[in-house]
């Protein structure tokens, strides 16, 4: 009787013993998997905050953006500056301590951007790349007069800003003809001639935005008008994201590499 007692006990015995030993095992492998997926994840944000670039602007200020409806509060970091006025134009400025705010408004939203004197942008900053002048990009344009109608054009910032058709110009460069059209703000068409083009060194060698000409507005008897395409500029998107510029429409986008005016930032 012994005999049988000990053999239908020693299976139920191995097995309580093989459950003993896979449950020390299971407990130590989630012991070892969870501090170790902790260790990787500290070594993560460790290198995320050791890499991470600083939030600045190219020139003397950092920025510091943030977005909310019109009437709703903003913020600087975590401290609540206050409400959005429910109306604001387009450059309004409000200090606030050490910081400028900048309000950017548009038909649903307004945006706001906080600017630090003395910032990193400015201690960083070692100049503009630009073409070498080239006689060659400097035209006579013929300008056709157009019906002064309004283009919504949108922006980098997803808002919109209002200009008016005032011409188109038609030149030529390198012996093939080319036409841009010149707008006007919509808020003060006599203010000046803006040409926002892009053209086949755009992404590549340019900004990818897109550049701008600015220029006076010709006299209404004037027939011809002077393109230097060598003082093409980059919007100030080019330096920082967070900037409102208005996108190139499809109408000025030139099937030629006009190599003229400033480069694509820090490529060159």
């Amino acid at each position: 009787v012994s005999l049988v007692s000990l053999v239908l006990y020693l299976p139920s015995c191995i097995l309580s013993l093989a459950l003993i030993f896979l449950r020390f095992h299971l407990f130590l492998f989630l012991f070892v998997f969870f501090f170790f997926s902790l260790f990787l994840l500290l070594v993560f944000f460790f290198f995320l905050m050791i890499r991470r670039p600083p939030r600045s602007t190219l020139f003397p200020y950092t920025t510091l953006f943030r977005s909310s409806p019109q009437g709703g509060d903003f913020k600087l970091n975590a401290t609540s500056i206050g409400p959005v006025p429910l109306e604001v134009t387009r450059n309004d400025i409000i200090l606030a301590e050490d910081f400028r705010l900048k309000v950017y408004a548009s038909t649903k939203s307004a945006r706001v951007r906080a600017f630090k004197p003395n910032g990193y942008g400015q201690s960083h900053f070692h100049g503009l790349n630009w073409y070498d002048p080239d006689p060659a990009f400097k035209v006579m344009a013929r300008i056709e007069p157009v019906a002064p109608d309004t283009v919504i054009m949108p922006t980098s910032a997803g808002l919109t800003q209002e200009y008016v058709r005032h011409s188109k110009l038609h030149f030529q460069i390198a012996g093939t003809d080319h036409t841009l059209t010149m707008f006007a703000p919509a808020s003060d068409p006599d203010a000046y001639g803006f040409i926002p083009f892009t053209d086949e060194t755009t992404a590549d060698e340019t900004y990818g935005g897109g550049r701008y000409l600015d220029m006076e507005l010709p006299a209404d008897d004037q027939t011809e008008i002077e393109l230097d395409f060598n003082l093409a500029y980059n919007p100030l998107c080019a330096y920082v994201p967070h900037y409102n510029c208005p996108i190139p429409p499809a109408e000025n986008d030139l099937t030629v590499k006009m190599r003229a005016g400033e480069m694509i930032y820090e490529k060159h």
